[in-house]
């Protein structure tokens, strides 16, 4: 939603969306093949009148780890309004009567930060939650292994997320907001859960849930750990490459009709 976004990100938005949009479609005159790296891109092209093909996009993916004993919530990105982890926030005091010994871990930086520990101090919630700052990609690393499952609460679409792939490659169930591009990877009941966007009460029924069974915890780890095999790095340069090689065929076989 548009309304999400600061004075300064609707700007970005209707700069890129109007202005920029139209020397993209000048330029894309000369394109042969326009490549989606999620199922939401390839459905914005579409509507923008462009026939693009939908590659599978990929990530690093990171070293799994068993999911620890302690009830640790991890949310990693950009702190911004856009993010929803006000959301998430607003979900912790149903999860901490529930689980009270349980914290939430904010990995990142942004300028929506103030706001989030001012709600997280209005709600009485603060002792219960680190905002980490900014993290390299070891420290991220650790963070995924430390926490009992990962939660992406934006309420923006998500061109693909690819946290929550980093996060299922190291076996964590995902508790994810369902937008743009979300469904290609999470498979909702299976790898974790779908909610609303601007919906708490999901978030926290969905968290406790997970937190309480221990046994459909490890299972959706299991699973989440499977599914994101196929997102690796080493797939989508294949897959690219592939497409590619029969792009060039096909202009082999127009040059000599």
């Amino acid at each position: 939603d548009v309304h999400d976004l600061t004075l300064e990100g609707r700007t970005h938005y209707f700069y890129f969306k109007y202005v920029c949009g139209f020397f993209y479609k000048l330029g894309m005159r000369n394109i042969n093949q326009v490549v989606a790296l999620s199922s939401y891109t390839q459905g914005m092209l579409l509507e923008e009148g462009f026939k693009p093909i939908y590659i599978r996009n990929g990530v690093r993916l990171l070293r799994p780890k068993p999911i620890p004993k302690r009830s640790v919530l991890l949310y990693a990105g950009r702190l911004q309004k856009y993010k929803g982890i006000d959301d998430l926030i607003r979900a912790l005091p149903t999860i901490i009567k529930a689980t009270p010994e349980v914290s939430l871990r904010i990995a990142g930086e942004g300028e929506f930060r103030n706001e989030l520990e001012a709600l997280a101090k209005e709600l009485g919630v603060e002792k219960s939650i680190n905002f980490t700052g900014h993290l390299n990609k070891s420290q991220l690393l650790r963070e995924y292994q430390g926490c009992s499952l990962f939660v992406m609460p934006s309420t923006c679409p998500e061109t693909f997320g690819k946290v929550g792939v980093e996060a299922m490659s190291v076996g964590r169930p995902v508790i994810a907001a369902n937008v743009g591009g979300i469904q290609d990877w999470l498979i909702d009941g299976v790898t974790g859960y779908l909610v609303e966007p601007h919906r708490p009460d999901q978030i926290a029924s969905k968290v406790i849930e997970l937190l309480a069974n221990k046994q459909l915890a490890a299972k959706m780890s299991k699973a989440a750990l499977k599914n994101a095999q196929q997102f690796s790095v080493e797939h989508l340069v294949d897959n690219i490459e592939n497409n590619l090689m029969d792009l060039v065929s096909m202009n082999e076989q127009g040059l000599t009709q």
